[in-house]
């Protein structure tokens, strides 16, 4: 979160909604893809309510003046349209440059920053980043396992309940999916296919 944040260190920088979220992307941007931490900072919003504070707080950090590109990535929830907006009133409250839609970036007319929203799982549906995981996880075949649980308890399977439900059969104990993503349980050649991983991908290239 930004009250431990005392000042922004690299020209790009990706805020994300909490710390499972950070744990999830340093596995993919940092081990998978190999990029150095000097090259993108990446930053812990503190929950979907955080980032209109957050990005007040960042520009009055020293080092601000150098970021030269921003990518804000957040759960869709109920909807990722709302969610796309609320980012967008965040950005406009700062007089930072916003996409037209999600999964895109935006320059100022400076030229001097790029802005880039992306809402979890697709952009499109409702849900959150676990919406896109239980796609990506080595042991998929271990779905059916869960699924026969949540009918045997006739309990609907929200994302982040079925998520659990199948990091608790992983080999270690894991229960979020930053430290699964940190021992390794997500298959990232199978999630470098996603859109999230495209735009990270763009983001970092930019």
């Amino acid at each position: 979160m930004l009250k431990k944040l005392e000042s922004v260190e690299c020209s790009s920088i990706l805020i994300v909604e909490g710390k499972d979220e950070v744990s999830f992307l340093d596995a993919y941007i940092y081990r998978h893809k190999g990029l150095e931490k000097s090259k993108v900072q990446i930053i812990d919003a503190g929950g979907k309510y955080g980032f209109r504070q957050d990005l007040a707080d960042l520009k009055d950090l020293p080092g601000f003046d150098s970021v030269r590109r921003i990518a804000i990535i957040r759960d869709a929830d109920l909807s990722a349209e709302q969610a796309f907006q609320s980012v967008s009133n965040a950005l406009q409250s700062e007089s930072l440059p916003v996409p037209d839609r999600p999964g895109h970036f935006a320059t100022d007319e400076t030229g001097m920053i790029t802005v880039g929203i992306f809402v979890t799982p697709d952009n499109k549906r409702s849900g959150c980043l676990e919406s896109l995981l239980v796609d990506v996880i080595k042991s998929r075949n271990l779905r059916s396992c869960v699924d026969e649980f949540f009918k045997c308890a006739d309990k609907p399977s929200r994302p982040k309940q079925y998520m659990l439900a199948l990091l608790s059969l992983m080999e270690e104990y894991c229960n979020s999916i930053g430290l699964a993503a940190q021992k390794g349980y997500f298959d990232f050649t199978v999630f470098d296919n996603s859109e999230m991983a495209s735009f990270v991908t763009t983001f970092l290239q930019i």
